[in-house]
């Protein structure tokens, strides 16, 4: 059940219930959007979070800086807090892949298939 939506300049964050998807709405993630994105999806996720999604579908680059937002949003998370990424396009896919984040997360194909494992 979806409790609140909240739209940022890069992305919107959808909360439900125990937790929180955001979708990304900008087709780059870098160095011209990566802080910003950080300080929002930081200031936005709160506490008491069972999850976290982060949905990557229209993203088609992602530079260094995208991928160290990622992993700046995962390290801000409680230790309990489960973080997914879904919806990562072939390039970014394969970005995630050579850099070997995808080994520290799960990455699902989309938000639907994401939100299913967490009914498990």
């Amino acid at each position: 059940m979806i409790t609140n939506t909240k739209k940022y300049k890069y992305h919107k964050v959808v909360s439900h219930e125990n937790y929180k998807v955001v979708y990304l709405e900008t087709n780059r993630l870098d160095a011209t959007c990566a802080q910003n994105f950080i300080f929002d999806v930081k200031k936005s996720i709160g506490k008491g979070q069972r999850a976290l999604i982060l949905d990557l579908s229209p993203v088609q680059f992602m530079d260094s800086s995208g991928l160290g937002a990622i992993i700046s949003i995962f390290k801000s998370l409680h230790s309990t807090t489960l973080f997914l990424l879904c919806g990562a396009g072939e390039n970014v896919k394969k970005l995630l892949d050579i850099t070997r984040i995808s080994s520290l997360f799960k990455i699902y194909p989309d938000t639907k298939a994401a939100e299913q494992a967490l009914a498990c």
